[in-house]
């Protein structure tokens, strides 16, 4: 007998939404302790992408000539670090080494300790290393390389613990709009890093963005160690209402730590490659453009730093706005039962990957500014669809192993960030249009092959491996504590 509202269920106008939902519609969604863990999580990521980011746009005050006069009036060039295309690539892609390392790591911590303690580590961490960059850089080129690869590492942890914030927090038919503005953080720090970063490099000197940067990120973990708990069980500032509807939406969770994850069921399955390849194609465009998008509107426009920086943000604006878009159509459609969920995660992760492709090949064959402008901001905006898909799929598929699952997706898909700045290293020699539309070439392909394969693969619901395991640890506490199961019943 389904619980609904006192209205009769014979009432055309009844309102059939369960009662726990009803009553949490009734508070104001500023007092709704789940929105403000996912607004937390926005801040901490976009913290995170800034400090992770801003060397893309750094590293051209870093390395450029400049004219400066000393004392006798002589004119001469002035230039910080002396780095090669290839060099300035492996600089780019040091912080991957580490990120890489943990992704996997982070997804079991916090499957096993609670992502709230896993993600604010990772914040403290690297916003303390980002403090301490400017004197590693100038103190020597593998002192510099360790310092982003230790954030890296600590960074890396981040990500899959958002996964399990997300499956504690987010009721099943919200989870696609509250993951969108947690994600948003993303794209966030992107702009800031981006908008930001050029402006206050030519305004105070590089070095003042690590020292700003780092130090808001530090403000932003003790608020975020203040706010956010474990789960909606322990918050002691969450209303009945609220907690009643978010666990009878997610139900018992208490049972996860006790489980073991099936690995053998987990790398054979196609629905978690899905994920994994979802994974790859989105972080390979993704890098290639927040490291190297500056770069090249600088050499292909001939911009100033302040200025590339502002081009290269504008893309990450649209993005916000389209994030919020999908997320509540996401939802939208599933709850109206115009797309299954597997559908939703599918043509949301397909149709993305497939537009951001087409926008690529435009900006090759495009030479009007304006329109490659144009061209540029659409292949990043699309990116805000894939959120709602593959990134959440794995809730989906296995509540309860999601975390780990999400773990080792971005844990291969980080190699995308490893390679491609290096990738675009070697190929971007000169700085000629030619050398860069190969490096879009390429990401082009990347997306078609992503795009192909998720068609294929992506699934919705969960798991059978994953049934089985919930259904053998519910018949081993039966077992083991019967009274409690008589009692029950």
């Amino acid at each position: 007998m389904c619980k609904v509202s006192e209205i009769k269920c014979g009432d055309k106008n009844a309102d059939i939404r369960p009662i726990e939902q009803q009553e949490d519609a009734k508070l104001q969604f500023w007092k709704k302790r789940r929105y403000h863990v996912v607004c937390m999580v926005f801040f901490g990521l976009f913290n995170l992408i800034n400090l992770r980011m801003n060397l893309s746009v750094v590293i051209v005050a870093m390395t450029q000539k400049v004219n400066m006069t000393i004392d006798d009036g002589t004119i001469v060039e002035k230039q910080d670090f002396d780095w090669d295309s290839k060099t300035q690539g492996l600089i780019l892609s040091s912080f991957f080494y580490g990120y890489i390392t943990t992704q996997f790591l982070g997804g079991f911590l916090a499957a096993q300790f609670g992502g709230h303690l896993t993600f604010g580590t990772g914040l403290a961490v690297t916003s303390v290393l980002a403090i301490f960059t400017p004197i590693a850089a100038k103190t020597h080129l593998g002192l510099f390389l360790a310092a982003r690869i230790l954030q890296g590492l600590f960074g890396g942890a981040t990500f899959p613990s958002i996964i399990a914030i997300l499956g504690k927090w987010t009721p099943v038919y919200e989870r696609s709009f509250l993951a969108s503005i947690a994600y948003m953080g993303n794209y966030a720090g992107t702009i800031g890093a981006m908008l930001l970063s050029g402006v206050v490099s030519v305004a105070l000197g590089w070095e003042s963005v690590f020292y700003i940067f780092g130090s808001l990120g530090c403000v932003c973990y003790i608020c975020f160690i203040f706010i956010v708990r474990a789960n909606p069980q322990v918050d002691p500032f969450i209303t009945e209402a609220e907690q009643k509807y978010i666990l009878s939406s997610l139900g018992d969770q208490s049972k996860d730590k006790n489980i073991k994850h099936p690995w053998k069921d987990i790398l054979t399955s196609t629905a978690v490659w899905a994920i994994t390849v979802g994974c790859i194609t989105a972080m390979w465009g993704s890098f290639t453009f927040q490291t190297q998008l500056p770069k090249f509107l600088s050499d292909t426009y001939e911009q100033n730093l302040d200025v590339t920086g502002i081009i290269a943000a504008v893309p990450y604006i649209l993005v916000v706005g389209m994030l919020l878009l999908s997320g509540y159509l996401a939802d939208w459609v599933r709850v109206k039962g115009y797309l299954t969920t597997g559908q939703v995660r599918r043509y949301f992760t397909c149709f993305a990957y497939l537009a951001q492709m087409i926008f690529l090949l435009l900006i090759i064959y495009t030479i009007d500014p304006i329109w490659n402008t144009v061209f540029i901001c659409l292949a990043v905006g699309f990116g805000a669809f894939p959120w709602s898909g593959y990134a959440i799929n794995s809730l989906d598929l296995a509540p309860s192993h999601a975390s780990v699952i999400k773990g080792l997706a971005t844990t291969i898909g980080t190699f995308s960030g490893i390679i491609s700045p290096i990738v675009a290293g070697y190929i971007v020699t000169d700085k000629s249009r030619e050398q860069w539309e190969l490096v879009f070439y390429i990401s082009a392909g990347v997306y078609f092959i992503g795009s192909l394969f998720c068609w294929i693969f992506i699934r919705g619901n969960i798991q059978p491996w994953a049934k089985i395991d919930l259904e053998k640890l519910e018949t081993k506490k039966a077992q083991d504590e019967p009274e409690k199961y008589i009692t029950k019943l």
